[in-house]
């Protein structure tokens, strides 16, 4: 991981973010209503961290050589 890790993900499924869309068109009870399909961002720390747990493995952290 390169960085701070505060990076923002939206780790949605496409194939659930489309059935959600779809409910949302063809549910009777859904007109005039507003729905969020996928509310959280998921860092790129806690993605990273959850990918070290699962193989474990623990995490290389760098910095980056191009600075801003």
């Amino acid at each position: 991981m390169i960085g701070s890790g505060d990076v923002l993900y939206q780790m949605t499924y496409v194939d659930d973010l489309v059935q959600g869309i779809i409910l949302c068109g063809e549910h009777p009870r859904a007109l005039r209503h507003t729905y969020i399909l996928r509310p959280r961002y998921t860092t790129i720390r806690e993605l990273t961290d959850a990918v070290s747990r699962a193989v474990g493995t623990p995490i290389k952290r760098g910095t980056s050589r191009y600075r801003r």
